[in-house]
């Protein structure tokens, strides 16, 4: 019964505990709160619109475990975007 409490709480907080990883790192590579925030704003919007795109255009209702996968691969994608967009624009201050 422990375990299975254990597992519960892993999988609850896991996600997030990346996910504010993730912001924090933000704040450290981009070194602005804004540009973090808008960041963070733009994942969260971008599971929002996955989800709705998913139930509501596709009507798929079934949600399986591996499901849970897929944050994690929209944090990264996300965030390899952000990263690429911000360093672009820095370097275009050089042309």
């Amino acid at each position: 019964m422990l375990a299975l409490r254990l597992a519960q709480i892993a999988r609850t907080y896991l996600p997030v505990a990346i996910f504010t990883a993730t912001a924090l790192y933000f704040i450290f590579h981009l070194r602005s709160l804004v540009l973090a925030a808008y960041s963070v704003i733009l994942i969260i919007f971008s599971f929002a619109v996955t989800q709705i795109i998913y139930i509501e255009l596709f009507g798929i209702g079934f949600f399986h475990t591996l499901h849970n996968l897929v944050i994690f691969i929209v944090l990264g994608i996300s965030a390899d975007n952000v990263f690429v967009i911000f360093d672009a624009w820095k370097q275009s201050q050089n042309i």
